[in-house]
């Protein structure tokens, strides 16, 4: 548990401080230095620890291609292909929005836990609770943010679109984890999807000159926020970690139940940091959110 709550706290923090990257710089480029950071985090603690492939398990593994793709392949490639849906959806709505559904990623993750490895989850009245009470809370946030956003509704509605097929791409990666992990450690897990989107942000660096949130077309390499890039990548690095570790020894939907946390963090903290002002339906979605938390933990000592 300690492990899942710590992942939605970083993943909370990063959030905010990835908004104050992107309002200074482009979004690949940005991409791109965070995910270097958080790549050799994750790189020096495998040669820090001695993990590796298969290392630490109870039986080794015999490695070959079909074996790397089986455990490697889905977490990678849901994990690019999410944050690519999610840059894409960043081109059509409004931060505000597209981060309102993403918060639903926990949710996610436990509809596909639910959908592929059903046996796996112990379904009580707190459970489901919690379920109908985060549903509810995230889902007054939604409504929120798509009313901010009236003009070019079309165009909304493809990030809509965008968003949502990331949420559930991210899902689908997320419940890969607990059976990837059954063949290697989660540092090794965690550094494949990092070096993953590293790969993808310098491609995409290289072929598109793009900026999908920035203030200025064009930013000079002294004004690139270095320090900020530095806190995010390197908190991202910790936050897959502790990710990994909370799916090695969590089942995956009480992975995304506290991940829900997150967004109850991201609204306290953009209250009491960033003095962003909360209307009452703010408040109300928020304690239903954080009502949801005391009910799931609370159904684990039923």
């Amino acid at each position: 548990m300690i492990w899942a709550f710590a992942a939605a706290i970083s993943f909370a923090a990063m959030d905010l401080l990835w908004r104050r990257v992107l309002m200074q710089t482009g979004y690949w480029k940005a991409l791109l230095f965070r995910s270097t950071f958080s790549s050799v985090l994750l790189l020096a603690l495998i040669v820090w620890t001695g993990q590796g492939l298969g290392q630490g398990l109870e039986e080794a593994v015999p490695w070959d291609a079909k074996a790397v793709i089986r455990v490697f392949g889905i977490p990678v490639l849901t994990g690019v292909g999410g944050l690519l849906l999610f840059s894409l959806a960043l081109r059509h709505a409004p931060v505000h929005l597209v981060a309102a559904i993403v918060n639903l990623t926990g949710l996610s993750v436990v509809f596909w836990n639910g959908w592929l490895y059903p046996e796996q989850i112990e379904w009580s009245g707190w459970l489901i609770g919690s379920l109908l009470t985060a549903f509810t809370g995230l889902a007054i946030w939604l409504v929120l943010s798509s009313k901010l956003q009236r003009s070019n509704e079309g165009k909304m509605a493809w990030g809509l679109v965008l968003s949502v097929l990331a949420v559930l791409t991210w899902g689908r990666g997320y419940v890969q984890y607990a059976e990837s992990l059954k063949e290697t450690d989660a540092l090794t897990l965690a550094a494949s999807v990092e070096l993953g989107v590293f790969m993808m942000a310098l491609l995409l660096t290289v072929i598109s000159r793009s900026q999908v949130i920035s203030r200025a077309q064009s930013q000079r390499w002294n004004e690139t926020p270095w320090r900020l890039l530095f806190l995010v990548g390197t908190g991202v690095g910790f936050a897959a970690w502790a990710l990994c570790m909370a799916f090695d020894e969590w089942p995956a939907y009480k992975v995304g139940m506290v991940t829900l946390l997150t967004p109850v963090l991201v609204v306290s903290w953009s209250a009491l940091v960033a003095k962003e002002k909360l209307t009452m339906a703010d408040v109300v979605a928020f304690l239903l959110v954080l009502a949801s938390q005391v009910l799931f933990v609370w159904s684990e000592w039923d």
